[in-house]
């Protein structure tokens, strides 16, 4: 009988403080272009070359926090929906601890895919669904772009695919660059900067590719999911803000 008492208590104080002891994390996504703020109404030039990004929308799926030294905290499964001209923030409730890292899915994972689901952040409403076979368009940029004594083009960047070699979900983790420590009732915001420049600058020599247009899943957009990872950077930390 004292065993199991004890046994209950061991689970009890193990529920406390894995349950109870959650920090609200705040992260927040930054979008800017050659180090200035991403605009709708701005173009942007690039190497002799005009963009005017009218959406740029990405699927976001799963962040958590790591520490290299403990075995990882998992956040409640979850996906956003990531709107670059809105003030887009992610919230999720980790445990109490330290961690030097986030990570996140970019895109949505087969699961999601093929689980049938249309609420929320996966409506198909939100015109990131192709179809059942294809699934979820990870990432979708458009605009204009102008290029130097050329007339201006329509930009489709359209990245998804779930399966198979050409698969576009990537998954990130981006160093904090040291440990920090959030505590219980101390709110934690971690700020990224995601900086389309970097896209943009690779994405003219992806293979055959002879227009700004990327519309289904196959090499072309496996190839612009890899380079859409370089986007990513931490821009800060605050804990306690």
């Amino acid at each position: 009988m004292l065993m199991i008492k004890i046994c209950m208590i061991a689970i009890f104080v193990y529920w406390i403080n894995t349950v109870h002891a959650q920090v609200p994390v705040h992260i927040k996504f930054y979008h800017s272009v050659n180090e200035k703020a991403l605009l709708a109404d701005s173009v942007y030039e690039i190497a002799q070359t005009q963009y005017h990004i009218k959406r740029l929308r990405y699927y976001i799926s799963n962040p958590t926090l790591l520490n290299s030294s403990t075995p990882a905290q998992t956040a409640m499964p979850e996906v956003f929906l990531i709107d670059a001209f809105e003030a887009d923030t992610v919230f999720i409730d980790m445990p109490a601890g330290t961690y030097n890292a986030i990570s996140f899915l970019l895109g949505t994972d087969s699961l999601q895919n093929m689980s049938g689901a249309t609420e929320g952040a996966l409506d198909p409403l939100n015109n990131m669904y192709w179809t059942w076979n294809t699934g979820f368009i990870n990432v979708k940029m458009e605009g204009e772009i102008t290029k130097s004594g050329e007339a201006m083009e329509r930009m489709q960047y359209h990245i998804g695919g779930f399966a198979g070699t050409y698969k576009t979900m990537r998954q990130l983790t981006i160093p904090f660059g040291k440990a920090i420590i959030i505590k219980e009732g101390a709110p934690f915001r971690i700020e990224l900067l995601v900086d389309v420049s970097r896209f943009l600058k690779g994405v003219d020599v992806i293979d055959n590719l002879v227009s700004p247009l990327i519309m289904m899943p196959g090499k072309q957009a496996a190839s612009a999911a890899d380079l859409l990872v370089t986007m990513f950077s931490l821009q800060n930390v605050n804990v306690d803000f």
